[in-house]
Parts: structure tokens; C-alpha cells; sequence
């Protein structure tokens, strides 16, 4: 079978397996905390579910642990200098065979996006991590915004 996916940046990255062999390493076999993989895959999966909840749903900044900064959603609305810069609303331009451009008008302009602030960290290699959103996530946010459900805070 053909693998279309290109190579990883990142040549060895850490998964949730390889979470769970260290954190089971510190336990024995009797222990109460020594849990299956199943069950730790749910506590983490909860525990992601009930972050995503507090930034997308209510709006909040979440605080990472270990001064690792903190994630939240904000709105901006752009300035276009020239046409170059415009997105492209392709399902419009697909239909009437030219090029429409995408003004925002649902959200009155703005446009939404992530945001890991990573000022106060202690961390010197913080600029070799990356955040990206579920894009489960990512089309909660344009649902809310779309049917009007919810605000974010806008970035000044």
C-alpha cells in the first residue's frame, strides 16, 4: 500500500501510549492507581474534553500547568491592504465561475483564531512546540460563531 502522508518533522514523537508506560512505571501491579490503558485513555480524554469545553464553549483562557502559558480563542478583524491578502470564498466561486472574496459578514468582519500565549513561561525551548487545534474543535468555533452562540474576546 502506498503511504501519501509525507514524513513527520518530528522523527520520534511522543504518544499517548508512551504517556501511559511511564506514568504505569511509577506503580506497582497491587496499586490502586496502577490502571489499564483504557481507563487512562478515558481520564485523558475527559480531562482534553473539559479544556476544550472552557475555551471554545465558555469562552475562557485556560492555564496550562507548569507555567507552560495559556490557551485561549480570540477575534481580530483584519485590515486588507490589497487584494492579494482577501481569502477566497471558493463555494461562491466555484458557482459563478469568478473569484468572490470572503468578508466575514456572519461575524461582522472578525475573524477567529487560537491563541497560546506563552509569555511568563520558564521554558527556554517553548518555540520548538507548537499548537494546533482539533479540527473538531476549530469547526466548534465557526459553528458558534456562525449561529451567533457565542463571543470571544477581541485581541487589542
Amino acid at each position: 500500500m502506498l503511504n501519501r502522508r509525507g514524513k513527520n518533522k518530528i522523527r520520534n514523537p511522543y504518544t499517548l501510549p508512551d504517556f501511559y508506560e511511564e506514568y504505569v512505571s511509577h506503580f506497582d501491579e497491587g496499586d490502586q492507581y496502577h490502571i489499564s490503558y483504557s481507563e487512562y485513555s478515558g481520564i485523558v480524554s475527559d480531562y482534553l474534553k473539559y479544556i476544550s469545553e472552557l475555551v471554545v464553549i465558555k469562552s475562557m483562557t485556560f492555564k496550562l500547568p507548569f507555567r507552560m502559558g495559556s490557551i485561549s480563542v480570540y477575534k481580530h478583524k483584519p485590515v486588507f491592504q490589497s487584494v492579494n491578502n482577501m481569502s477566497i470564498d471558493w463555494k461562491k466561486t466555484r458557482e459563478l465561475g469568478k473569484a468572490v472574496y470572503n468578508f466575514n459578514e456572519h461575524s461582522n468582519g472578525f475573524r477567529y483564531r487560537f491563541r497560546w500565549d506563552r509569555n511568563g513561561s520558564l521554558d527556554k525551548h517553548l518555540v520548538l512546540y507548537a499548537f494546533r487545534p482539533s479540527r473538531q474543535n476549530a469547526r466548534m468555533v465557526a459553528s458558534l460563531v456562525k449561529e451567533r452562540k457565542n463571543d470571544y474576546f477581541e485581541l487589542l
